[in-house]
């Protein structure tokens, strides 16, 4: 219901949203402040360049990064959910702001306790922003556009990261410049979150709960959601797999210097892999499906993989080639920043708002337990001392085996078997992406038992614009017998259990084959007003769908098909831009007809009442016939879907 109440009173397009805009503000401006901050961690200088080669040396353990995030971050998401977001937000970015003051204390001399001091309180500062940003976004946008937005703020992150690093470097003293910087983007990061607090047109704060096991519900909530807990389980393997495969990247430089050229190269690839894997995502927007992206994601990571332990082992006791390892580096972070991607957005269409906040949290704490892993294996890896391929090469094969398990368990729970399921995604991916498609509103359509999907004709697609309406029913139609044996069309129609009936032919196979289908439980499509008719001709409704259901008992689902362009012929239909839109009503009440199977009379009126209601789902007020403009079938005995 709230989801539905920001669908209503948000924009569109994210362009024309200013709360999203001023949030992807914010966000630039904190990610360019956490630049600065490990510009200035990472910057010692030499000759006015910064000498990776140092920096491992002296830099603090990763624990002292991860666990502050791994303790604090489902604490953080019950604050997200108790108190309200934004004013969160904005806080904790000015506290980052002011934790970075303590790196001052370093840059003039400070104790390296100092310097843990700093590194911890940032990162409890960042572990307390993630789980509201992530909670955040759903109430910002609307449901359609959480995947462009999530990866247009992922993108302006990435590029305020590499402005500061690279703004940093041309400082004339980065240890003394870059933290005040830091201090100040940070501040002002937190400013703009409070001016998204004045900007009206939003939906109402939540009101959380307030008991004291806020926390052990929200660990309930992932264990009894089978969904919830799956996708933190799948988000930990990617950061697991993609944190081990990058480090061990590492291993093919032996000397100090040459290992600080394959950071900067390792840093550099996943960069342009995270800049790419979101770009990806952004243009793809919603014509994927979450659940695939986030398979193939794991099976491009484990690709990846296989790619730097080919670079290990071409190598063999030398240098890998550099331009391998970044290409598998660069396909690895790519590909994990779209399964990251997928993997919050579902988070955040599947869970209740005021979940959001701590299933935000436990993700985040997932995250940071899979890093310490991976950082854990690959210090075994070192004292075990195996050849770098193999140790690769089996965390790619890990990924691949995730990947190939989540397929595996779709397809196993999936009411279709695997044929019509890859048909399915690629009916739903096509429509989507050549004739952008949208449901409007939710599917009426039952899971089970026979029902007949009532709806107008207007192109040669309608059949797979009804199927992708609703793709958890094996919709059939009658199809027309010239078009029904053509080479791609003819495996389409025998995949769907397509029933093909002649034009013009009186013959009753086709009918006895509907009877069939519905009294086996099955669901029928029904183009109600027969064939394809060019605009401003006159539509009168045939007499099929209700002879079928009176027959049969099926529930009669009605559904409009809009923002088709007419065009005579199947092919011409094809190749036409379309904006196709469909709605489905509430099923038809035809029990004032029961047992009147027979009576024309009967017939006609409840083919019209399946009509009306067809009528009401139009997006502008249409004409429905009257008696007088009623015109039975004849030609047919049922209607042919193109």
């Amino acid at each position: 219901m709230r989801d539905a109440l920001v669908d209503a009173g948000t924009p569109r397009g994210l362009s024309r949203n200013r709360r999203f805009a001023v949030f992807c503000g914010a966000r630039w401006v904190a990610a360019l402040g956490a630049g600065l901050w490990a510009a200035w961690l990472t910057g010692r200088h030499d000759g006015g360049a910064v000498a990776w080669h140092g920096v491992a040396a002296e830099l603090p353990s990763p624990a002292i990064w991860l666990l502050p995030w791994l303790l604090l971050t489902p604490w953080c998401g019950v604050l997200a959910d108790r108190l309200g977001r934004r004013g969160l937000l904005a806080a904790a970015y000015s506290g980052l702001g002011l934790a970075a003051l303590a790196s001052a204390w370093p840059a003039t001399g400070g104790a390296t306790a100092a310097l843990g001091l700093s590194v911890t309180a940032t990162s409890a500062g960042w572990a307390l922003a993630i789980p509201c940003q992530t909670a955040l976004l759903p109430r910002l946008v609307r449901r359609r556009r959480l995947v462009r937005a999530n990866a247009v703020i992922l993108i302006l992150c990435v590029l305020g990261l590499v402005v500061a690093v690279q703004g940093a470097r041309m400082l004339p003293a980065p240890s003394n410049i870059a933290y005040r910087l830091d201090v100040w983007t940070l501040l002002v990061a937190g400013l703009l979150l409070r001016g998204l607090l004045s900007i009206g047109g939003g939906p109402p704060r939540v009101a959380g709960s307030r008991t004291p096991g806020e926390l052990v519900a929200g660990f309930r909530y992932a264990l009894r959601h089978r969904h919830v807990g799956e996708l933190l389980g799948i988000a930990a393997l990617v950061w697991f797999c993609t944190a081990a495969l990058c480090v061990l990247a590492l291993l093919s430089r032996r000397d100090a210097e040459a290992a600080g050229d394959a950071l900067g190269l390792v840093l550099r690839s996943a960069g342009f892999g995270v800049l790419a894997g979101a770009t990806l995502m952004t243009l793809l927007d919603h014509t994927v499906r979450s659940e695939i992206v986030l398979s193939w994601g794991l099976i491009g990571v484990g690709a990846g993989g296989a790619v730097v332990a080919l670079g290990h082992s071409v190598a063999g006791n030398a240098e890998s080639p550099a331009w391998l390892m970044s290409a598998g580096v660069m396909l690895i972070a790519g590909s994990a920043s779209a399964a990251l991607l997928s993997c919050t957005c579902l988070l955040q269409r599947t869970v209740a708002d005021r979940f959001r906040g701590r299933i935000a949290g436990l993700r985040g704490a997932c995250a940071a337990a899979a890093m310490l892993a991976a950082a854990g294996a690959v210090s075994l890896q070192n004292m075990v001392r195996p050849a770098p391929s193999a140790a690769t090469l089996a965390v790619a094969v890990l990924a691949i085996v995730g990947g190939v398990v989540t397929i595996r368990t779709r397809v196993r729970r999936s009411v279709h078997d695997a044929k019509l399921l890859f048909l399915e995604h690629l009916n739903d991916f096509l429509m989507r992406i050549l004739y952008r498609f949208e449901r409007i509103g939710p599917s009426t359509v039952p899971r089970h038992g026979p029902v007949i999907v009532a709806s107008n004709h207007r192109c040669s697609l309608d059949p797979w614009i009804l199927c992708a309406g609703a793709p958890y029913r094996r919709i059939s139609f009658l199809i027309a017998a010239e078009y029904a044996y053509w080479p791609i069309v003819r495996y389409y129609v025998k995949a769907i259990e397509g029933i093909p009936v002649r034009r013009g032919s009186r013959e009753t196979g086709a009918t006895k084959q509907a009877l069939r289908r519905l009294q086996a439980g099955r669901a029928l499509g029904v183009f109600i007003e027969g064939g394809i008719l060019p605009p401003g001709e006159p539509r009168r409704p045939m007499d099929g769908a209700a002879v079928l259901a009176l027959k049969t008992g099926a529930t009669v689902i009605p559904a409009y098909i809009s923002g088709m362009r007419y065009r005579d012929g199947l092919i011409a239909g094809l190749l036409t831009r379309h904006r196709a839109r469909v709605r489905f009503g509430r099923p038809v009440d035809l029990s004032e007809f029961a047992g009147r199977s027979r009576d024309r009379a009967q017939i006609r009126a409840a083919t019209q009442k399946i009509y009306a209601a067809i009528q009401a789902l139009a997006p502008r007020t249409a004409f429905v016939p009257d008696d007088e403009a009623y015109r039975p079938a004849t030609a047919l005995p049922l209607e042919t879907s193109v």
